[in-house]
């Protein structure tokens, strides 16, 4: 038997699983309202522990992809050794 703590776990992950899929946030959540009316049984098909769950604001998809800061570093270390050799020259 399914508790309702652990049917709302399993609905979160699979909330979070399509919003790295790149799907917006309503589109989201609604493919893991369905996957959850789909995997469930009993009483966890009662709307009390998934209707509930809404998105309100910006609906737009999250780029939860890692982005790499490389050209930062590179300016930030190229702006040290320059500022490094600045101070060596006048002092």
């Amino acid at each position: 038997m399914e508790s309702g703590r652990t049917g709302k776990r399993n609905f979160t992950e699979a909330f979070y699983e399509n919003l790295t899929k790149g799907l917006e946030k309503d589109e989201a959540l609604r493919q893991a309202k369905l996957d959850c009316l789909e995997n469930r049984s009993g009483r966890m098909l009662a709307p009390q522990y998934w209707a509930g769950l809404v998105i309100m604001g910006d609906t737009a998809a999250i780029d939860l992809q890692q982005k790499s800061n490389i050209w930062l570093m590179l300016i930030f270390g190229i702006l040290l050794v320059l500022l490094g050799a600045f101070y060596k020259r006048y002092t």
